[in-house]
């Protein structure tokens, strides 16, 4: 993919009502942030629907914090704006309900952990079948999203930017900052609620 900064993602030239990214770049950016850019994703939606609708008064903040509770309203949005009819009362609750239950599976631990570690708990649910069927969902989900934007596969916003990078070179530098630190001060990192099998170097002889 080219690097350029004329698609930057943060800026969008066109006022749009929901996020618009290729739904490969979503993909790529959520497994590379193992999971996290989800989150970014569900605020931007959040950030695009408000400010094409300022009379609606939703805190784009609030409604990422707690998207269980919101993922179902988003869709019902997309719904009222979908011309073409795609988006049925249906479906709008049975991927509501499927993202749900598919985000509880991938994070809060209920896939097997051997190492027991909060950022490997992360890396595991994400290749999980829970977490692959999340992904497949978060594909069809802005497929309908940059649809109804009148740019299906979001070539607007295709390209991983340099910001792309920048800020992905400092989530890895924080986060094997944060893996190194745990593992070599268990008992520190456990204080913070970091707990972790894995140990370099110690004799358990």
């Amino acid at each position: 993919m080219e690097t350029t900064f004329s698609q930057c993602e943060f800026e969008p030239t066109v006022r749009r009502s929901f996020y618009v990214i290729s739904p490969v770049k979503l993909l790529i950016l959520t497994i590379c942030t193992l999971g996290f850019y989800h989150v970014f994703w569900l605020y931007q939606n959040w950030k695009a629907h408000q400010q094409y609708y300022p009379r609606d008064p939703i805190s784009p903040l609030f409604r990422t914090i707690f998207a269980p509770f919101f993922i179902h309203d988003l869709l019902k949005r997309a719904k009222a704006e979908d011309n073409e009819n795609v988006l049925s009362d249906v479906a709008v609750v049975s991927f509501s309900m499927a993202y749900i239950i598919l985000l509880i599976l991938t994070t809060w631990g209920l896939v097997p952990n051997p190492q027991n570690h909060i950022i490997l708990q992360f890396h595991v649910s994400l290749f999980s079948l829970p977490g692959i069927l999340l992904l497949s969902l978060l594909f069809w989900m802005q497929l309908q999203l940059n649809k109804i934007c009148g740019d299906k596969f979001g070539a607007t916003n295709d390209s991983i930017t340099i910001e792309n990078f920048l800020w992905l070179g400092c989530f890895w530098i924080c986060l094997v900052s944060i893996f190194t630190f745990s593992v070599v001060n268990k008992t520190e990192a456990e204080k913070w609620g970091v707990h972790s099998n894995i140990s370099f170097g110690e004799n358990k002889n």
